[in-house]
């Protein structure tokens, strides 16, 4: 039998990604237009990378040490 192990996913919207850096939403805009944050538009809908995100929280992680 398989065990379903937990996926990460591979893309999150703008909403779920406040969440997992702990920011609001206009910090997240204001990350875009500092070319920080790389957003991903599919139609309408803007969504990151979660790997991305994984890469900013360390960078921002090791800035701030």
């Amino acid at each position: 039998m398989h065990e379903k192990s937990e996926t990460l996913p591979l893309l999150v919207g703008v909403e779920k990604a406040c969440e997992l850096l702990a920011i609001r939403r206009t910090h997240i805009y204001k990350l875009i237009g500092e070319d920080k944050l790389r957003p991903v538009k599919i139609g309408r809908r803007t969504v990151f990378r979660y790997a991305d995100l994984v890469a900013f929280a360390d960078e921002a992680g090791r800035a701030a040490a």
